[in-house]
Parts: structure tokens; C-alpha cells; sequence
């Protein structure tokens, strides 16, 4: 019998509503929405209220900048709040085994598509409503046209649904929400963001001009940036693009549904890096070489620690060879680059850019990898429903834990060999700096210390890769669901990282006559990029005008490291001690304390059992 293609009454829409209304969460992200959106308003205004006009006759006129940043805020709220809020849509049924049921109901694809996500679309416009109160607060101080009006409402809602349908495409075609959520922020980001603007960098056009899929561009390219004398027109003509993706992302979308409505685990990675073991096989087999394995997998069974050689034996990032052949992939960029830069003879004082770059991209790829890694130790055993065969074993909490990091110990070491290799070679090409020729004030690297960089660079590798792995695996001990752990430990991660900065741009900006804000420290960025760039001040660091010489450098280093050493003590020691109860294994009974017990048989019950 064909199913109905669409099934009036909703019922998967008043379904998907009412456990979003039931959920704690929904209003924890709607909280975090409005205090985003009003603090970066607050900071964004801030700029125009108090430091470019003098009184409050001058501000007349200026709601149209004040409009702009509101509209700037809603797009980024939508890349940031809705991927998250989208991409379990699919996803959440099929780990809950209850997407089969869904099919099995009288509702069709398409409608169970379109529910899904006008679901999904219903929370994120309410959190856009809030805020109409900061768009009439900039519409009283005038400026603002009724097209800017209408085409932010227009671009606004039609970016929402194109992302949602982007999240519903990778949520119908993967298996999990976290492999749908990285798909869809890689895809958005490659195919939209980074291939037209390195178009038109290649074309020597502004960034923006290829961008036509991408709404942030299309409405300041019209409302903003002088698109051209007849905004309505442009505005219908550059909607065509953003219609059309969300419109093949639907397809697909459909397309996917069913297909790929019980797909097996491919495990990809696993595959990736037996493509590579024959890749390295073939090469291997030379006349030079003759097939020689400088380091052979030694097959051993647990003695001591069964649960640290199932994570070494059997997981593929800690094993030897493929935590060498990661390392090999971040090391060899290295060297060239290196080499590079020794072969061009570039003046030491300029030397470190090249390298810079690759040691924040190295940092961003490093937090990335330990976060997930981290965060799945337990909550991959909690989802599998294997966590509960690990508590009845004789192992405390406290060892499952120490022997599950265990399997990260040889990533860890892999990814600090990288970091070293960039900070010897960044030292050795600044020996010279350390003369006085290079200390005088003006000079980018004034005060610059060979010891002081590679104590920092040392003690940024001894503290913050540890505390990036402790920090993800607390969380996960506490989140119920893998989802949960991985999106949790990076949005953590994110605002830890992110939070410091804009307060100190938001003092810099509202206390203009104080710019030595020490708040940037409580971010772990700060350290790594003030010791990379030697950005201390005195001449545009983020210290300028405290103290001019290097025993304040060597302080804030040290005070710095001193602070973030003893947050990483603090969490590894809470999670170590409160492992069993985050694991959900009941606790010992406390000493003293005397349960009730059968009283013990009496000599003539022993004597009959005894007799029988």
C-alpha cells in the first residue's frame, strides 16, 4: 500500500516541540543565547556611546552601525547555535534504535523531513526574536532603512533554513551526531567560506564577492558595502544561490532517508590507516631498504594492566605506527618550512612568522584530536553499553581512569615531538636577539629571551596538553551521552579560551585611558601567543607600560604556568577520586558504619545440619 505523502495533523512537529519544551536544556542554550547576544551588543555599542562621540547630539545617525552589529550577532548566533541544535535530528533516532519505528508509522519521507525541521527551525527563530529589543534601541538613534529591515528578516530566516537543511542532510546520511555535527561544520566552512574566498583571493577580488551561498556576505554586500542603487532587485537575485543549496540539501536529504536509515559502521579512520599500511608496505619494498621494520608491533597479552593494553593494542591512535605516521604528517611541513626559511637567510627578527603558523595551527589541531580522544574514554564505553562489564571487575575508579589515559600517553608524546622540533628551531634562529642591538624600544622582539622562550614553550607542553586531555575526560565522565561529552569538552574548551579576550577587548574599549588588563591570562591562548610573538609589550603587547625589562616577563610566565599547573592538579585529582561515583558504581560502605547482617547460626542448628 503507498503511504501518504503528507499526513495533515503533525504529530512528529507537536512531538519534537513538546520534549524541546520538556528539556533543561532547550532553556540553558535560550539563557546562553541572550546573554551571547546582549553582552556582545553591550561591547559592540560601547565603541560608538562611549568612545567616538562626546555628546549625545552626535550619536543621531548612528543606528545604522548599531543595526548592523545586531544583524553581524544573529548570523553568528545561527553558526553557532543552530548546527548544534540540528544535526541530531536524524541522528538521535537512529542512536536511540527508534528510527525504524518512525518509518514503519504512516507518515512519508518528506514529511517526516519537513516536521524534523520546522523543529528544528521553531527554537532558533524564537531565539532570534530576542533581539527585536536591541533593533529598536538602535532604530530610535536613526539611520536605519526599512530595506535593511526586511532584507535582514529575509537573509536571516533563509540562512537558518539552509543550515538546517544542510544539518538534516548530514544527519539523514551519518550514523552518529557528533560524525554529522564535524561534517557539517568541515563542509560549510571548505566548500562555502574557504574555496570562494581563496577564488577570489586568486581572482584579486575582496573575499566576499564569490561568496553567493554564504548570507552574511550577500546582505553587507547590499545594505553595507555599496552593493549598487537597487537593493530589492539584488536582494531577489542573490537569494537564487541560497534557495537552490537548501533546496539540493532537502533532496539529498531525502535521498539519504531511507538509504542510509540502518548503515554499519565503516569505521573509516580504521580503513584510512590500513590504506596507509599498504601505501608504506609497497614503498617499503626496495632494493634499498629490502622490506626492513625499524620498530615491530610486539604481541603481548595484559598482565598488570588489562585495561591500559586494551587501549594501546587495540585503539588505532595509540598504536605506535600510526601515532608515528600522524606525527610524520605535522612533522615534515615542519622541516620544510624550516628549511625554507634558513635557505631565504630572512632577518631573525622576522623569522618566526612561517613557523608561528604552523604552531597555532598545530595547537588547534592538537586541542581537537586530545578532546575527542579524551572525552570518548568513557563515553564511548557508556554508549557501547560496555561501561558496566568494566565496573564489575575488581579494578577502583581510580585505575580504570589512570590506565584509560594510559592509551593517549603515546599521541601525546608523537604531537609534543612536533611542538619541540618548531620551538628548537625557532630558537636557534633567534640566538641572536638577546644582544642589546635587539632590545631597544620599537623593536618587535625587545627583550627578547632564548631561556625565557624555551622554558615557556616547555612548560606550555608539560601543562596545557595535559590539562586539555583531564579537562575532556571530567567532562565526559559526567555527560550521559558521547554527543554530549565531545560537543561539551569543545564548547568548554571554546569559552574557556574565547571569554577572557572579549572582556579584556570590552575594558580596553570602555576604560580607554587602561590597557594593562592582566584578564587575558585566564585564557590559555594568551601565554602561547604573548610567548610566541613576544607580545608582553612594552611597544603594542598586551602588557604595555607595566614594566620595561625581563624580570616581569619572567614572572608573568612563571605566575601564568604556576596557575594553570595547579588547575590541572585540581581536576585530575577530582576526577580520580570521584571516578566511581561519576561511573555509577555504588560506593563502599564507610568505616564505622555496620549493616544488617543474618545473625549467625546457632550450635544446635549446626548439630542438625551436621545430622542430615
Amino acid at each position: 500500500m503507498k503511504r501518504p505523502a503528507f499526513v495533515m495533523g503533525f504529530p512528529l512537529l507537536v512531538k519534537e516541540l513538546t520534549e524541546l519544551a520538556a528539556r533543561r536544556r532547550t532553556y540553558i542554550i535560550r539563557v546562553a543565547y541572550a546573554v551571547l547576544l546582549f553582552v556582545g551588543a553591550i561591547l559592540m555599542f560601547s565603541d560608538i556611546v562611549f568612545s567616538r562621540y562626546r555628546t549625545p547630539l552626535a550619536l543621531l545617525g548612528q543606528g545604522e552601525n548599531m543595526f548592523l552589529m545586531i544583524v553581524a550577532l544573529q548570523f553568528g548566533g545561527i553558526y553557532l547555535f543552530l548546527p548544534a541544535m540540528a544535526c541530531s535530528a536524524i541522528t538521535a533516532e537512529k542512536e536511540r534504535d527508534s528510527f525504524a519505528l518512525l518509518l514503519l508509522t504512516r507518515l512519508g519521507p518528506w514529511t517526516i523531513l519537513f516536521e524534523k525541521l520546522t523543529g528544528r527551525l521553531v527554537p532558533m527563530f524564537t531565539f532570534m526574536l530576542l533581539a527585536l529589543p536591541l533593533m529598536a534601541f538602535a532604530y530610535t538613534y536613526g539611520g536605519v532603512q526599512s530595506e535593511q529591515i526586511w532584507g535582514a528578516i529575509w537573509l536571516l530566516g533563509l540562512t537558518a533554513v539552509q543550515l538546517a537543511a544542510l544539518c538534516l542532510m548530514f544527519s539523514a546520511y551519518c550514523r552518529t551526531t557528533v560524525g554529522a555535527y564535524l561534517a557539517t561544520n568541515l563542509f560549510y566552512f571548505i566548500f562555502l567560506f574557504a574555496i570562494p574566498g581563496l577564488a577570489a583571493d586568486l581572482a584579486r577580488l575582496p573575499e566576499h564577492k564569490l561568496m553567493y551561498f554564504v548570507g552574511p556576505a550577500m546582505y553587507f554586500e547590499i545594505f553595507d558595502w555599496g552593493g549598487g542603487l537597487n537593493p530589492w532587485g539584488e536582494l531577489a537575485l542573490r537569494s537564487v544561490p541560497l534557495v537552490f543549496s537548501t533546496l539540493m540539501f532537502l533532496g539529498l536529504a531525502r535521498y539519504y532517508l531511507v538509504r542510509r536509515a540502518f548503515a554499519q559502521p565503516r569505521h573509516l579512520v580504521r580503513k584510512i590507516f590500513k590504506g596507509l599500511d599498504g601505501i608504506f608496505e609497497t614503498i617499503n619494498k626496495n632494493p634499498i631498504t629490502k622490506g626492513v621494520v625499524l620498530v615491530k608491533e610486539q604481541t603481548r597479552l595484559p598482565t598488570d594492566n588489562p585495561v591500559a593494553w586494551r587501549e594501546t593494542m587495540k585503539k588505532n591512535l595509540s598504536q605506535f605506527r600510526y601515532v608515528l605516521r600522524i606525527c610524520l604528517l605535522f612533522e615534515i611541513p615542519i622541516v620544510v618550512v624550516a628549511l625554507l626559511m634558513l635557505d631565504a637567510s630572512m632577518h631573525p627578527s622576522r623569522a618566526y612568522t612561517p613557523l608561528s603558523f604552523l604552531l597555532i595551527m598545530l595547537w588547534t589541531l592538537t586541542a581537537l584530536i586530545l578532546t575527542v580522544q579524551a572525552a570518548n574514554l568513557i563515553a564511548s564505553e557508556r554508549s557501547r553499553q560496555t561501561l558496566d562489564v568494566l565496573l564489575t571487575t575488581p579494578l577502583s575508579g581510580r585505575e580504570i581512569v589512570l590506565q584509560k589515559m594510559q592509551g593517549m600517553r603515546r599521541l601525546v608524546i608523537g604531537l609534543s615531538v612536533c611542538f619541540l622540533t618548531i620551538f628548537v628551531c625557532e630558537a636557534w634562529m633567534r640566538r641572536g636577539l638577546d644582544m642589546a642591538s635587539y632590545g631597544g624600544v620599537g623593536n618587535a622582539l625587545s627583550y627578547y629571551s632564548t631561556w625565557r622562550y624555551l622554558v615557556a614553550s616547555l612548560l606550555s607542553i608539560a601543562i596545557y596538553i595535559p590539562l586539555i586531555g583531564w579537562l575532556a575526560l571530567w567532562i565526559g565522565l559526567i555527560a550521559k551521552t558521547q554527543t554530549r561529552a565531545i560537543l561539551g569538552s569543545l564548547a568548554v574548551l571554546f569559552l574557556w579560551c574565547a571569554v577572557p579576550w572579549g572582556i579584556l577587548l570590552s575594558l580596553s574599549d570602555l576604560f580607554t585611558d587602561r590597557k594593562d588588563v592582566l584578564t587575558g591570562l585566564f585564557s590559555p591562548v594568551t601565554m602561547i601567543l604573548c610567548n610566541e610573538f613576544n607580545a608582553f609589550g612594552p611597544d603594542g603587547g598586551l602588557f604595555p607600560g607595566i614594566v620595561r625589562g625581563h624580570l616581569f616577563r619572567w614572572v608573568v610566565v612563571l605566575l601564568n604556568f604556576a596557575f594553570y599547573g595547579l588547575i590541572l592538579y585540581l581536576i585530575r585529582s577530582r576526577c580520580l577520586r570521584l571516578a566511581d561515583r561519576y561511573m555509577g558504581r555504588r560506593e563502599e560502605q564507610p568505616a564505622g558504619i555496620q549493616t544488617s547482617t543474618p545473625p549467625p547460626p546457632s550450635p544446635a542448628d549446626l548439630q542438625v545440619a551436621t545430622t542430615n
